[in-house]
């Protein structure tokens, strides 16, 4: 069994199950949610990366020069996503159950004061 649901092949969205993300406290890297937006491209060896900002020269920089150049860092940090875009993972309305079959919502134990 996988640790990851996919969402979607194409592109590629992925997410890990609940019962992943609760066996440890910090997420593995294996385990980090997949939100892609349009294909991965499929870039040649020979790619060169930009890298420029205020107050400094462009420099280019392949991905193996950017790996040997600099120190790997490993960092923790918290990733969230919004869940902006993701009505392109959901059927489309034709499959939904109809209305009628939706049990009506249950009255909240703590319900809110207008006050």
């Amino acid at each position: 069994m996988t640790d990851m649901i996919e969402r979607k092949s194409d592109p590629y969205n992925a997410e890990p199950t609940p019962g992943a993300l609760i066996e440890r406290f910090l997420t593995p890297q294996a385990l980090f949610y997949v939100r892609s937006h349009g294909p991965v491209p499929d870039l040649p060896a020979n790619h060169r990366i930009e890298v420029s900002g205020r107050g400094m020269a462009s420099r280019f920089f392949s991905v193996q020069e950017l790996k040997s150049t600099f120190a790997t860092r490993t960092v923790t940090a918290v990733l969230q996503c919004a869940g902006n875009r993701r009505t392109g993972e959901l059927p489309s309305p034709s499959a939904w159950p109809p209305r009628s079959s939706i049990p009506p919502p249950r009255r909240s134990v703590f319900p809110c004061s207008s006050r």
